[in-house]
């Protein structure tokens, strides 16, 4: 990662929600996970060491909750979704571990936690990168 380059960052969705829960932004389900994740990074001793962000809506509505493993020009891009605030955070944590520590960010399929292989929404290549997702580039003139 270059100096100019943001870290690895891990964004969960606030105002995720279930079809019909009704309630407060506070008390949404995605709410719930962003402090799930929170407090679990702390009990890890990892709270200050992962750049984690807030999204107020990361538009998956039929896909609550959500999260997203971004991290600058050179590294692949994912978003999760079907994740239960009361069952997944540790596998969420676990998959952004490997992700922040890999050049490119790739996350093969097989290696993922379980619910981040069924419930991957999009997996996006950066810009120039060249491999076997990429089936053609075309040159900007």
């Amino acid at each position: 990662m270059s100096e100019d380059s943001p870290p690895p960052t891990l964004d969960v969705c606030n105002r995720c929600r279930p079809p019909g829960w009704e309630g407060p932004l506070e008390d949404r389900p995605g709410r719930k996970f962003a402090q799930a994740i929170d407090a679990e990074l702390a009990k890890r001793g990892l709270d200050g060491t992962i750049a984690r962000r807030d999204i107020y809506c990361q538009s998956q509505c039929t896909r609550a909750c959500t999260v997203a493993f971004a991290g600058g020009a050179q590294r692949f891009t994912f978003m999760f979704g079907d994740l239960d605030p009361a069952k997944h955070v540790g596998d969420v944590i676990d998959a952004f571990l490997m992700y922040r520590e890999r050049s490119d960010g790739f996350l093969d399929r097989k290696e993922r936690p379980e619910p981040l292989r069924a419930g991957i929404l999009a997996r996006i290549a950066p810009p120039g990168w060249s491999g076997p997702l990429v089936l053609d580039q075309k040159p900007s003139v």
